[in-house]
């Protein structure tokens, strides 16, 4: 799981294949379908934690200072 020195990433979560981290240096959640061998740029925001959508494998919530954010979801690439 690499940019080779494009993104510094954070808040990494999974679920099967699919992993999802932040990265911040310019606030984008990344989302790599392949174990995060290629990856696909979601919204820009500032979180601490991601966590997998139970009712959605296909998306992410960022926790913000007031909690988990389900306004703030990151929609999955096919949502996006």
């Amino acid at each position: 799981m690499s940019l080779h020195g494009e993104a510094d990433l954070h808040a990494l979560t999974a679920a099967g294949a699919t992993v999802y981290g932040w990265n911040s240096l310019d606030g984008p959640v990344l989302r790599g379908d392949d174990s995060g061998r290629t990856w696909q740029r979601g919204a820009t925001l500032s979180t601490a934690a991601l966590t997998i959508d139970p009712a959605d494998r296909g998306g992410c919530w960022p926790r913000r200072r007031t909690g988990w954010s389900r306004a703030a979801t990151v929609a999955s690439p096919s949502r996006a």
